[in-house]
């Protein structure tokens, strides 16, 4: 099984709490004028009381990168559906 590294160059270390519906709105709106010409669409849901704790600018990097991955890999005519939701306690993060 390959093992896999990640070299994270922290840049700040500014822990917040971040509602993720906002968060992932204007996540989602960036994203969508950087998809010109591209016929696919992207779907927010997300429910207004998830929270996480983390440093913000790390939150943004990986989230608009999995969004980003996940444009450049889905056909034309696809949805991608990014999901914020509590399920048991636990808050779920899924592009």
């Amino acid at each position: 099984m390959p093992t896999w590294r990640a070299n994270w160059k922290r840049t700040s270390n500014h822990s917040e709490q971040i509602v993720l519906e906002p968060f992932l709105k204007g996540l989602c709106e960036q994203v969508r004028r950087s998809m010109a010409g591209r016929q696919v669409d992207l779907v927010l849901l997300a429910t207004p009381d998830v929270r996480v704790r983390m440093d913000r600018e790390v939150l943004q990097k990986v989230v608009a990168g999995l969004i980003k991955n996940a444009v450049e890999n889905t056909p034309d005519g696809g949805t991608i559906e990014v999901r914020a939701a509590r399920q048991d306690e636990n808050e779920n993060l899924s592009p």
